[in-house]
């Protein structure tokens, strides 16, 4: 007798079986993107994408990596639609300005997300200058506090 599992496999090693099904995390890109402003949607899109099918020029990233980095833009994008029509309008102030009050692993994690989404659109074309360029994961003035050895 064989199994359901078994069919399967042999029936898609042959090539006669297609998942026609949308997997869970690109639903999710179109559900979560669907609220932005129309400036906004294509390149976040388009990052998202690739950021789940890599390509070229770009690894895969897990689905956990994905949610996150897009967790951390979120409130950013949010914002800058709220004054901006499109993400190519936003400035290296306004990147500074929803940076400034993070701190930690927090700020460094937001500020991986947004040098990445807004590195893709540059390269990609999508945006004229990469407002975070040059853009460290902490402040400048960063200083570990000193102990003294008693």
């Amino acid at each position: 007798m064989i199994t359901l599992s078994r069919l399967i496999e042999v029936l898609t090693d042959l090539d006669l079986l297609h998942d026609g099904s949308v997997p869970e995390i690109r639903s999710w890109i179109e559900r979560v993107i669907c609220n932005l402003t129309p400036g906004f949607i294509d390149p976040v899109r388009q990052w998202l994408l690739v950021l789940l099918n890599g390509d070229t020029r770009a690894d895969r990233r897990s689905s956990s990596s994905i949610y996150v980095y897009f967790g951390c833009v979120r409130p950013f994008l949010d914002d800058w639609a709220a004054g901006y029509d499109h993400l190519r309008e936003v400035t290296r102030s306004d990147i500074h300005a929803v940076l400034g009050p993070l701190n930690g692993s927090r700020r460094h994690t937001a500020t991986s997300a947004v040098r990445s989404l807004f590195g893709f659109a540059k390269k990609r074309g999508l945006i004229l200058a990469n407002p975070t360029t040059g853009l460290k994961g902490r402040p400048a003035d960063f200083a570990l506090p000193r102990t003294s050895r008693d």
